[in-house]
């Protein structure tokens, strides 16, 4: 059986990444990268941390959040959801490796990860 082997990011999806970003790195001193896309990254206690710019506009009743698992071995891990009746929103590759997403009961987002070495 194909088994989760860490938590490979913590993602905030945020209305103004730059301005959430920066509350980090001012109340809590978190020290976060921006890439060329508004993407925000640094690592929180060996755990990489995350915020992005949402999709589309956030209600303040409904915040995102997505949770990235590292997977020892992605296909037999995405079979393994697909034969629980999981069902993905969707999956890709790149040269981060190779991602499938799909959502909670409460409709989370959770993103399934298997790239570089742990």
């Amino acid at each position: 059986m194909a088994t989760i082997t860490g938590i490979g990011a913590v993602v905030l999806a945020a209305n103004d990444a730059d301005a959430l970003a920066a509350w980090y790195a001012a109340k809590l001193g978190l020290v976060l990268s921006r890439s060329e896309q508004g993407f925000h990254f640094g690592t929180v206690g060996g755990v990489e941390f995350g915020i992005v710019p949402a999709r589309s506009a956030l209600s303040s009743s409904n915040r995102a959040i997505t949770v990235n698992y590292r997977v020892d071995d992605f296909e037999a891990f995405v079979k393994q959801l697909n034969d629980a009746g999981v069902v993905l929103d969707d999956r890709s590759e790149s040269p981060e490796g190779k991602f499938a997403h799909v959502r909670d009961p409460e409709h989370n987002r959770i993103e399934i990860w298997s790239g570089y070495p742990a």
